[in-house]
This record gives C-alpha cells, sequence and structure tokens, in this order.
C-alpha cells in the first residue's frame, strides 16, 4: 500500500490575493523549496529559481501575513505588505521590491517568487479568512447597535461630515486637535502607541547613504532611498530640431525625451529622473566603498 506524498510547507493564511505579478511572465520550472521553517505565523522560506541559461536565484519570504482591514468594512482583506518580505536576487525582483516600497499598499513580485508563493499558499487560508469575514460582519454589527445606543445619530453625522471632507481637511483638522490637550487625548485613543497599533511610535534610523532619518517599521515608501539628478549636473542634448533629451552628468542616465519613438532600439532610454533609488540602509551597517549604488557616481 502506497503512503501519501507528505504535505509541502505552507504559509499561514497566505493566499494568491496576499501578492501581485509584476509582470505577465511565467516560468518554465518551479522554484525548489530549499529551506522553511513556521513558528506561529512567523515563518522563514527560501527557494532556489531556475534562470535563463546557468543562472540561479534564491528567492526567500520571511515574516508573517498581517491583515490590516477590509473592503467597505468586510469585503476582501487588506493585508499589510510590511510584515511578508518577499524577495528574489533575479534583476526583475529587485525592480518589484522598489515597486512595493514605491507603492507602500501592494507585494509586487517577480514570476519566480511568485511561482514560489504559489506552491506556499495555505491550503486553509481561503477558508480561515472567510471565518474571519463572517466574525467582523458580526462584531460590527453589534458595535453599530452599541453605537446607536449610547451615540444615537452621531454615526450618520460623522459619516456625512468625513464624506464632504478632503484627505488634506481631514488631515489638517488632526494636526489642529493635535494642539489641544482633550483633542490629544482623543487621537491617542484612536492611534495608540503599541508595537501592534497602526501607528506604532516611531523607531528612527538614519540611511548611512543619503543621511536621511528614517522608521524602518514604518511606511514602506518612506523606506526608498534616491537620489535625483542634481540641476547642476543636467544637460540637454538635441540630436535634431525635434529630438532632444537630458542627461545626468553625475550618473550618465539620460531622461526627458521628447520627440523620441518608445520602440526605437537605437539611441537614448528614459532612465528616470534620479541617479539611483533602493533601499535605506542602517549608518551601523553602511559600507561606502563597496556601495555599487555610488561608486560610480561623479559627486
Amino acid at each position: 500500500m502506497k503512503r501519501p506524498l507528505p504535505s509541502p510547507p505552507s504559509i499561514p493564511l497566505l493566499t494568491s490575493g496576499a501578492y501581485t505579478a509584476g509582470s505577465y511572465h511565467t516560468t518554465s520550472l518551479p522554484p525548489t523549496l530549499i529551506s522553511s521553517s513556521v513558528d506561529g505565523d512567523s515563518v522563514s522560506f527560501e527557494w532556489t529559481a531556475p534562470g535563463s541559461g546557468s543562472a540561479v536565484y534564491k528567492v526567500t519570504a520571511i515574516g508573517s501575513v498581517v491583515f490590516s482591514g477590509w473592503d467597505d468594512e468586510v469585503g476582501a482583506p487588506h493585508y499589510d505588505r510590511s510584515k511578508l518580505a518577499v524577495r528574489c536576487t533575479c534583476p526583475s525582483g529587485k525592480e518589484q521590491r522598489m515597486n512595493t516600497l514605491r507603492s507602500g499598499r501592494v507585494l509586487y513580485v517577480c514570476k519566480h517568487a511568485r511561482s514560489a508563493l504559489d506552491g506556499a499558499c495555505d491550503p486553509d487560508g481561503t477558508k480561515a479568512i472567510e471565518g474571519m469575514r463572517r466574525e467582523r460582519v458580526e462584531l460590527l454589527k453589534r458595535e453599530k447597535d452599541r453605537q446607536e445606543e449610547e451615540h444615537p445619530g452621531e454615526r450618520a453625522r460623522i459619516t456625512a461630515l468625513l464624506a464632504g471632507k478632503t484627505y488634506e481637511e481631514i488631515a489638517d483638522a488632526l494636526q489642529a486637535a493635535l494642539k489641544t490637550f482633550a483633542g490629544l487625548s482623543s487621537l491617542t485613543a484612536l492611534f495608540p502607541a503599541s508595537p501592534s497599533s497602526a501607528l506604532p511610535s516611531p523607531t528612527l534610523k538614519t540611511c548611512g547613504r543619503c543621511s536621511t532619518d528614517y522608521d524602518p517599521n514604518g511606511n514602506p515608501a518612506s523606506l526608498v532611498c534616491r537620489k535625483y539628478h542634481p540641476d547642476d549636473s543636467v544637460n540637454m542634448v538635441w540630436e535634431s530640431s525635434k529630438k532632444c533629451y537630458s542627461e545626468c552628468g553625475d550618473c550618465g542616465r539620460t531622461f526627458g525625451l521628447d520627440g523620441y519613438n518608445s520602440w526605437t532600439k537605437n539611441g537614448p532610454r528614459e532612465e528616470g529622473d534620479t541617479c539611483y533609488e533602493t533601499e535605506h540602509v542602517p549608518l551601523e551597517e553602511y559600507d561606502g566603498s563597496n556601495d555599487p549604488f555610488v561608486k560610480n557616481l561623479k559627486r
């Protein structure tokens, strides 16, 4: 009698909705799981993925799947993209990591990481999420009933008030509330300073590359380290009376193409308005002499 094959390890609560493929390409061979560790909700997975030719890439998934909210209160779940770090050493993997940081909301992955995660999805994840959704529906119903009992009409009033305000106006009102004792007390209750809260107290570090202070546990978009092309290093290059582009004297990148077709094979490329764009590095871990992003810059 044949014994059933053991089920491959999975990442708790991981479903395909937790990540987004950054391209439509697929892998011809699935990645090979090298190691996996599951401690409660926290995981550490590693795969190797075959690339073109003899290239072999490493895919890692470290952290946990954490919910941060729901669409329309009880619709599709929102995931905290900063809690599960997924990386691949292939060129596209690095690009998707930056796309994730720029977005701050979406976990973008390359084709190798997508294939790896597809094989690590929790078979009971969808069922568990549906159970959480039902619990939330019941909780919100009880909370709404209590609101109407203890604060009749206030929910409808504030809902209408917020609907008529822009995000900027709401942010201005919150900033104004910070200046009073009562306002600060209300906001502290709304945004408690605990590690598990939506807005924990910041833990600031200094980037060794750009000297910017940042919070490693803050908004993923704030983890991006970039240098824009200095104005005094940008030269305008005219190829004809109808074709021109800008070139940075510091990094050599070209940008601001005007008059070129997107499918042109020869000629300048649109390489963006930065000399480099990567992740911040803590000052205590930074080695400037071996930093590939700055060693080729002229200043």
